[in-house]
């Protein structure tokens, strides 16, 4: 069963792969969004724990604790739209990701 869900954004999200989460991003990580073949944009829902956490849409520019967007402890779930994968890693020591791609 699918069903979309509002964030404090009103986006709706429409999960579609299982939810992750990893403590392993001291180095570069890549969430790489699912091959439907529906051609549509997919969102990726982001949140993190512990510590902060770096991130780069671009497929050209590495993140590192001092380069990317910023993904801060305390922040609601950030809801990306994006078709390229999305590169993350850690600020500092123990940082958790978490996320599911969806719709």
């Amino acid at each position: 069963m699918s069903s979309s869900i509002r964030f404090i954004t009103q986006e709706p999200f429409t999960p579609y792969q299982t939810h992750k989460q990893s403590a392993a991003i001291n180095a570069l990580t890549k969430l790489t969004p699912p091959a439907t073949g529906t051609g549509g944009q997919y969102a990726c829902l982001m949140q993190c724990t512990g510590q902060n956490v770096r991130f780069t849409l671009d497929d050209a520019t590495t993140p590192s604790a001092t380069v990317g967007f910023v993904l801060r402890v305390g922040d609601p779930p950030l809801l990306v739209r994006t078709d390229r994968p999305i590169w993350v890693i850690e600020e500092s020591q123990t940082a958790t990701l978490i996320w599911q791609w969806g719709f």
